[in-house]
């Protein structure tokens, strides 16, 4: 699992695409690995407090 994690402070509504856009720049800027593993949605979620939903609609974005 990587280490890399979202910033809760840049998150703005709706924020499953904001958030999908953190995963987005951490890939494109080298600090994410294409490919790499994520949190589990349930723990991204209750470390960023968020829905599950939330979190797997961005994952899914």
């Amino acid at each position: 699992m990587t280490l890399w994690r979202p910033d809760p402070a840049l998150i703005r509504r709706p924020a499953y695409l904001s958030l999908a856009d953190q995963f987005a720049r951490a890939i494109h800027d080298g600090r994410l690995a294409n490919g790499a593993r994520l949190p589990t949605h349930r723990h991204l979620a209750d470390e960023l407090k968020l829905s599950v939903q939330t979190v797997s609609r961005a994952y899914e974005e």
